[in-house]
């Protein structure tokens, strides 16, 4: 009998035939061969091939009368895709020629999605296999998992692969949902908009999250309010916890004084020493959101961690897990002192050997992410894999070095004001610093730690002046943690999402300049049309996630899950048909940067640029757009460097703006200058430099790449 395993794609065979001794052979008695997928060798046909004959006009066109699609005329086929019909054939060769006795074992990635099990069965219903099928389930592609899994291979069938039902209905509930994308584009498109205006179960609730983010960020007004404080010479502040409450808070700052106000003596009421454990293991959302800061967009992230992944640098990318296993933690362990060396981090401090239970516990498919069993000899030797490469191993490496620190250990003391009992104080000092030497998680995802010093022994009264909080500006560490909340989507299709969503063409919704989110036009047309829409609900999709899971385990079924798309279709063409009525030319809901100088209409964002609403373009054979109609304003890019709303918003009211580390083009140096409006020139901006300050202004940034 003869196994003839299916991976993934050919990184994943060549893995597989080195744990097993070659890409077919004997294995323990037993006879394989191993063959390999590229991703997705099959997808779904245009929505007019998947309906009788007579229905397929009005399935391909994109028109009103015919949405919404009747589900129950569609077929769901498939075909090979044009560019892996090589693959496909090769594969399909191999599965026909086994024989009655013969097995096909499914060794594809072990996605919290299914989508592993789909790729690979896809090709076993289009070739018409009928023979036994068993599963694979290793927890990494070295060779040890890889020879274990072989072993203990489970027998299964479509009939009972929960996750490949799982996937099917995720499948079609994607392809259904292009209606609304057809739907929100040819209702701009009616008030004079040529964007495509794409929606997603993923898509549209991100969307929706930023842009109300900056509307709020945006609307934002200022109450200031004064009370008395007491600072004291160490400079903690002692504020009273029931301030309002007690009417010792005021709008007026006239009306709060200083009278009955004395200096005071600080009782320290209690000192409670606290440990704090190097933070979980990240996923692929959380890295890029950190990443993003350091100017790597999410699809370099996602294309660079791939690469390294291959080359057994890192380890698998798209995993759901936080912790490893006992065997992947023994593995690496061995390999502390050289991955330390690479990353700066001193390995005296690594001291904590024995695994961690939140860190380390069986389970899981392919373990956290982390650095693979392959050490490079320095961050240079990743550079042939991308920019963000050297930043990827960096985090991943301290990450998990971190957990081979010790705790960190801080004293919790509370104190209050000798006679003012409602004025208190909490400080945490650091007291060990632990694993916050190699790796300070907290710091790179902006949580403050709110560590203090000791208090001192008299505190002063002062007029504080506060006022309300005002809600932060979306970015792509705030979209993390708000999709998080929700449970909505996994790191990795949040990260492949926005990566999509952002990616700088004229249908991206999003603009990500450094991990900070706006919304392009299309994205602020989108938005306007989702207002009420279930489709953009973030508790809706997490519930929508959850019922896939069911559909998996067999607790829904797959019509169940699709009536419940049925009622969200009709729900939402209603409520973007509404939100149409007031979509208007020019606004289109976008957030306004300021009036156009030549003809006084908006300017809004499109992309990196900002430009008049007056403005239509047609495509251009190189992909550029060519302005047709309208006054042809807009602000570009500078040098390279797109320019932030509010520095839109400032140059459009006359006010110069200040850029720093412009890269010339032409000497490669770094530079720093001012801006100013310009409407007559093409990019819309007119560089201004300070005189007498040309050569401080063209020395190189004095901050290397491997400057953290």
């Amino acid at each position: 009998m003869t196994a003839l395993i299916i991976c993934e794609k050919p990184s994943a065979a060549a893995k597989f035939a080195k744990a097993l001794g070659g890409r077919s052979g004997s294995f323990e008695g037993q006879q394989y061969q191993i063959i390999n997928l590229l991703g997705h060798l099959l997808e779904l046909v245009p929505p007019e091939e998947q309906v009788p004959a007579e229905h397929a006009e009005e399935y391909a066109k994109w028109d009103m009368q015919h949405l919404p699609w009747d589900r129950h005329l569609m077929a769901f086929r498939r075909h090979v895709i044009e560019d892996t019909k090589d693959v496909f054939d090769e594969a399909a060769k191999q599965i026909r020629a086994l024989g009655p006795a013969d097995e096909v074992v499914i060794a594809t990635d072990l996605d919290p999605s299914g989508e592993g099990e789909l790729l690979a069965w896809e090709v076993l219903m289009e070739v018409g296999y009928r023979g036994p099928v068993s599963r694979m389930r290793h927890s990494d592609e070295t060779p040890e998992p890889v020879r274990k899994a072989f072993r203990e291979r489970d027998p299964i069938t479509a009939e009972s692969d929960g996750d490949l039902w799982m996937a099917l209905a995720r499948d079609k509930w994607d392809y259904l949902s292009m209606q609304l994308t057809r739907k929100a584009t040819l209702l701009a498109r009616m008030r004079g908009y040529r964007s495509l205006i794409r929606q997603g179960r993923l898509k549209s609730v991100m969307v929706a999250e930023v842009g109300r983010q900056l509307k709020a960020y945006a609307e934002y007004k200022r109450v200031p309010f004064y009370e008395v404080r007491y600072r004291d010479d160490a400079g903690n502040v002692f504020a009273c916890k029931d301030a309002e409450e007690a009417g010792l808070r005021f709008a007026d700052k006239d009306e709060c004084g200083l009278d009955g106000h004395a200096p005071s003596n600080v009782i320290v009421d209690g000192i409670k020493r606290k440990r704090k454990a190097p933070p979980r293991l990240m996923d692929l959302a959380t890295m890029s959101a950190i990443l993003a800061k350091r100017g790597h967009d999410p699809k370099s992230v996602l294309d660079t961690y791939q690469k390294m992944y291959e080359a057994e640098y890192v380890s698998y990318p798209r995993t759901e897990d936080k912790h490893v296993t006992p065997d992947q933690f023994e593995e690496l362990l061995p390999l502390t002192e050289r991955i330390a060396a690479v990353v700066g981090v001193d390995a005296s401090l690594l001291t904590h050997r024995e695994p961690r239970k939140a860190h380390v516990k069986d389970g899981g498919a392919h373990g956290a992410n982390r650095p693979g069993l392959k050490v490079p000899g320095s961050l240079d030797e990743l550079d042939r894999f991308g920019k963000a490469a050297a930043d990827i191993y960096e985090i991943l490496a301290k990450g998990w070095l971190a957990i081979l620190a010790e705790d960190a250990e801080f004293d919790a003391i509370s104190a209050h004001l000798e006679g003012r009992e409602c004025y208190v104080c909490t400080v945490n000092v650091l007291k060990a610093s632990g694993y916050k030497q190699v790796y300070d998680a907290d710091a790179l995802m902006d949580v403050d730690d709110a560590e203090g010093t000791e208090f001192g022994e008299i505190a002063e009264p002062y007029i504080h002046e506060g006022a309300n909080k005002r809600p932060p500006a979306p970015t792509l560490t705030w979209l993390t943690k708000r999709l998080e909340r929700f449970e909505v989507g996994t790191g990795a299709t949040r990260t492949s999402t926005l990566a999509d969503i952002s990616d700088g063409s004229d249908k991206a919704l999003l603009v990500n300049d450094k991990g900070k989110l706006t919304l392009t036009e299309p994205g602020a047309i989108s938005l306007f049309l989702l207002d009420g829409c279930r489709i953009a609900d973030a508790e809706e999709t997490a519930k929508l996630f959850s019922d896939m899971k069911k559909v998996g385990t067999f607790d829904m079924s797959e019509e169940e899950l699709l009536q419940g798309f049925d009622a969200l279709l009709e729900h939402d063409i209603r409520q973007m048909e509404a939100n149409a009525q007031n979509l208007k030319q020019g606004s289109g809901g976008c957030v306004s940067v300021g009036k156009c100088p030549r003809c006084g209409n908006q300017v809004v964002s499109r992309g990196k640029a900002y430009s008049c609403a007056s403005n239509k373009a047609e495509k251009q054979e190189d992909g550029t757009y060519l302005d047709t109609e309208g006054c042809g304003f807009k602000i570009l890019p500078f040098s390279g460097r797109a320019l932030t709303q509010k520095q839109a918003e400032g140059l459009l009211k006359g006010k110069q703006i200040q850029l720093k580390g412009i890269t010339s083009k032409k000497t490669g140096k770094k530079y720093d200058c001012g801006l100013v409006l310009d409407a007559s020139s093409t990019g819309g901006v007119k560089p201004v430099f300070e005189k007498n300050n040309t050569k401080r202004q063209a020395k190189p940034n004095s901050k290397g790449r491997r400057t953290r």
